[in-house]
């Protein structure tokens, strides 16, 4: 298990595999070793072979994180309703779960289930109030839901955790954009500019700004 490890942070997913298939296949309850091949089965894309590995070890533990190693691995093998349901499940037992949540969150924005986003964004903010990852995805939801107000608060909560977080200042441009405070957004966007002159994000998000200001 230890070598899987190190093959692991080589990176050498293949490597990885192999070992922990016969680790597992000696001490085939070993928890840690069951997300540990999980994990890098979905790294080799292999998703339906992570959500089977999952489900035989939630028969013999009902565990959170397995439930959100299982969501995971079913969204990614495109059966998006049973992986929500697995999250879900996995979330409500362990808020700690923020993998979880986070994905969640967007499943609900896909789904234009807005509410439900919202919601979960809400809870996943208050358990990880210092969490940028976190608070960036509360702030696109509640962009999406209209309320400027709320994503802007989000949105000025991370740039003041992450200064550098660049796309936190962009969050921030683009409401002020959306409101009708284009020179604010031009003033944000060219001071971004001048830390990145290279960043064809933010010189396509300049160019957007002024079709929409008309200059």
């Amino acid at each position: 298990k230890l070598l899987a490890q190190i093959a692991l942070t080589e990176p050498n997913v293949g490597r990885a595999v192999d070992l922990l298939e016969s680790y597992i296949k000696v001490r085939p309850g070993d928890g840690q070793a069951q997300l540990m091949l999980a994990s890098a089965y979905m790294s080799q894309g292999k998703h339906a072979k992570a959500a089977s590995l999952m489900q035989e070890a939630l028969k013999a533990a009902d565990s959170p994180q397995y439930r959100t190693v299982l969501g995971l691995s079913l969204l990614q093998a495109g059966n998006s309703p049973t992986g929500a349901d697995e999250l879900a499940r996995a979330y409500k037992a362990d808020p700690k779960q923020t993998a979880a949540g986070l994905a969640l969150v967007t499943v609900h924005l896909r789904n234009n289930q807005l509410d439900k986003a919202l919601a979960a964004a809400e809870t996943l903010a208050k358990a990880n109030p210092n969490n940028p990852t976190v608070l960036m995805i509360q702030a696109y939801a509640k962009t999406q839901a209209k309320d400027m107000e709320g994503a802007r608060a989000a949105y000025e909560q991370v740039a003041r955790l992450d200064p550098k977080l660049t796309d936190a200042q962009l969050g921030i441009a683009r409401l002020d954009a959306l409101s009708g405070r284009h020179a604010d957004a031009d003033r944000r966007l060219r001071g971004l500019l001048r830390a990145e002159p290279r960043n064809v994000n933010l010189l396509f998000e300049l160019a957007l700004l002024h079709e929409l200001w008309g200059k």
